[in-house]
């Protein structure tokens, strides 16, 4: 007897198929999300991992860091009075400068203070040349009005025209006079040169350029 061939229905093969479908899908998302799952859980043990492996060498180099023994602390503490020692030597070289700078101003103030306060008067002048004064001699009188004792006296002089009324403010130095002047002396001083004018029709004009004083 002939065994009849089964051929199933065509919707069963369909709904197989779509059932079959159905699983591979089903595996494949849950395949995904454990991939998921293991990819975030790895991260969180990588991190976790890192995350200690940055703080052990901090931990370490506390452990590691000895405390300041008694010689170090009194080192560290006498430290500022041995750079005060060390810049002791240097501020007060940069005292004594500045003190002698401030001595060298007060001093230069005195003289220009001397300096304005001798007074010059002309006695007389005489040309050696009958024809002109290029040569000559002359006789001043210098009184100390200043409160300085007066060593030296450096004097100038010029030619000006005969009707010129004004003298030069101030004079090249032409000659310098030794002299002991106190306060309220005065001195006569003859001036002899030969830098005069090829003139007889001139003013001779005369004055104090400069003193030395007694420190």
């Amino acid at each position: 007897m002939r065994a009849k061939a089964i051929v199933g229905h065509p919707l069963a093969a369909f709904a197989r198929v779509r059932l079959w479908k159905k699983l591979l899908m089903a595996g494949i998302a849950s395949g995904a999300i454990f991939g998921i799952y293991f990819i975030q859980q790895r991260h969180s043990v990588v991190h976790h991992q890192l995350v200690r492996r940055t703080d052990e060498p901090q931990r370490l180099i506390a452990l590691e860091t000895p405390r300041p023994t008694e010689l170090e602390t009194q080192r560290q503490a006498e430290e500022p009075a041995t750079a005060r020692q060390a810049a002791a030597p240097e501020n007060e070289r940069q005292a004594q400068l500045e003190t002698q700078r401030q001595a060298e101003r007060i001093f230069k103030m005195r003289l220009e203070t001397a300096t304005r306060k001798i007074s010059v008067k002309l006695n007389n002048i005489q040309c050696k040349n009958p024809y002109a004064c290029d040569s000559f001699v002359s006789a001043i009188t210098i009184v100390n009005n200043s409160g300085e004792t007066v060593s030296e006296a450096d004097f100038g002089w010029a030619f000006v025209g005969s009707t010129d009324s004004t003298c030069p403010s101030t004079y090249p130095t032409k000659k310098k006079v030794q002299v002991n002047l106190r306060p309220g002396d005065l001195a006569t001083v003859n001036m002899d040169a030969s830098d005069g004018p090829p003139t007889l029709r001139v003013r001779y004009c005369v004055g104090v350029t400069g003193v030395a004083i007694v420190r």
